[in-house]
């Protein structure tokens, strides 16, 4: 039975937002010197990141380009993958891993976006046509913005500012060369600001889910829900990146939550 419109539809959005994530993860991964043996290769990963979130966003718009530069784009972290790989590598169940993750990672989605049915939603807007067979299409012009979308996306900016706000502080006392106990003394905010940052984080988290709620909310506008989902993603992108770096154990074992990002 062949993939109903509907389906390309939900799958489209699931892999765009998976990706957005993966770009996030390879422009972070490119910034860190002793990720990669070769500086080059940091700046690719840097490059294919960004590329792969602009490339994500451009899928939940429906863009046809983004389609071609999606194709594009797995071929490129296949190559990347394959000419970085460590040589040296004698263990077989390393070797089969590292394949059987290129083909669900990049294999898959790329044949998923060449399939003929799926390339005719990009190419000839068949979007549009399954939407007006299940419901009135032209009435969707006067749907509402969804309240969980809107949630999701205010959350995000609230939870950028709190970012920002806590980031600028802490950068500036790391300048300073102030001490953990003068911080303390100096200005109690900051460990508010520390304790801000959790809870941005897991405000964020709650963004992300609201986020996905308001994409799937049938009669409903989606524009403030992806958006909402995109900040979110990146956000806690961030904090879960964090959470596995030395710095943030560090000061979670000190109780210095306000010394998370001062590295």
């Amino acid at each position: 039975m062949s993939m109903s419109i509907k389906k390309i539809k939900r799958l489209n959005i699931v892999i765009a937002l998976l990706y957005i994530w993966f770009g996030i993860t390879g422009m972070i991964e490119g910034a860190d010197p002793s990720s990669r043996f070769y500086y080059v290769d940091n700046i690719v990963l840097r490059i294919i990141g960004a590329a792969l979130i602009v490339t994500s966003v451009g899928l939940l718009l429906r863009k046809e380009i983004a389609r071609k530069s999606f194709v594009a784009l797995m071929v490129a972290c296949v190559l990347e993958m394959i000419i970085t790989f460590d040589t040296s590598v004698e263990e077989k169940v390393v070797i089969i891993a590292t394949a059987v993750f290129a083909v669900i990672i990049y294999a898959l989605p790329m044949i998923f976006y060449m399939l003929p049915k799926v390339k005719r939603c990009f190419q000839l807007d068949e979007w549009s046509q399954y939407e007006s067979t299940f419901g009135n299409y032209d009435e969707k012009q006067n749907y509402k913005h969804s309240g969980i979308g809107i949630a999701s996306f205010v959350i995000a900016l609230v939870s950028i500012v709190i970012f920002i706000a806590g980031g600028i502080i802490t950068y500036n006392s790391a300048i300073a060369g102030v001490s953990s106990e003068e911080v303390i003394q100096a200005s109690p905010i900051v460990v508010i600001i520390g304790i801000l940052f959790i809870g941005c984080m897991i405000s964020s988290v709650v963004g992300l889910v609201l986020g996905v709620i308001g994409v799937f909310a049938r009669k409903k506008k989606r524009v403030f829900a992806v958006w909402g989902i995109i900040l979110n993603l990146i956000i806690t992108s961030i904090f879960t990146l964090s959470t596995l770096s030395n710095i943030f154990n560090e000061n979670i074992l000190d109780g210095n939550y306000y010394m998370l990002f001062i590295g």
